[in-house]
């Protein structure tokens, strides 16, 4: 008969034979349920252990990987303004603006008033030119027949604040014809009128902001 002692606490000696006696099955039964024991107490240690961590602020390197403490990554945010919204702005303005289905006009370097048809707003030439500043060109079809380009300044930083600058809404063309163009000052960081022919060495091919 061979005797294997193994340690625990408390000490027992599991005795290993061909046939095993009642003496041995007892034993055997009691080493199964002190391991069980020991086993059920050291689960409770542990999970004791990971909730005083947590309340004292711990957590296991596990558990913070799972919840990071913030956010990885950039979120992709939409533009609160889009250039279609300073299209649909400006077709808005011309609406309410218009009166017996005619947008009037002070053609101020004309000295006349002018009553305009909304044609179509170019949205090809649509454009921003500063944080919250848009730009765009329209054509009109005057009562007495002739067409003209208006230029608009739009400004807002969401869609529904976005209104037109009246005092910088100016005729650009009339039947084609430039009355002025644009230039960028660079210094101070804007579009100009500028009369037809100045050099725009900083935009040497734009004809619009």
């Amino acid at each position: 008969m061979k005797t294997i002692t193994i340690p625990l606490t408390p000490m027992i000696c599991l005795v290993v034979g061909n046939k095993p006696t009642s003496t041995d099955r007892s034993t055997n039964m009691q080493a199964n349920k002190h391991t069980q024991w020991v086993e059920s107490v050291r689960r409770l240690i542990t999970t004791l252990g990971v909730a005083t961590l947590l309340a004292m602020g711990y957590a296991p390197v596990s558990l913070a990987q799972e919840q990071p403490e913030h956010p990885t990554g950039a979120a992709k945010v939409a533009p609160a303004v889009t250039l279609e919204d300073v299209a649909q702005r400006i077709e808005v303005y011309v609406k309410q603006e218009s009166q017996d289905g005619a947008f009037k006009f002070e053609d101020k370097p004309a000295g006349k008033q002018l009553l305009l048809t909304l044609v179509r707003v170019h949205r090809e030439r649509l454009s921003q030119v500063g944080p919250d500043m848009f730009f765009a060109c329209a054509d009109f079809k005057a009562s007495d027949g002739n067409v003209y380009d208006l230029d608009f300044f739009v400004q807002g930083t969401t869609k529904d604040s976005l209104h037109i600058l009246p005092d910088r809404t100016s005729v650009h063309k009339e039947n084609g014809k430039e009355r002025y163009t644009w230039a960028f000052n660079a210094q101070k960081g804007i579009w100009e009128q500028k009369p037809v022919g100045t050099k725009a060495p900083e935009h040497p091919t734009q004809e619009h902001p």
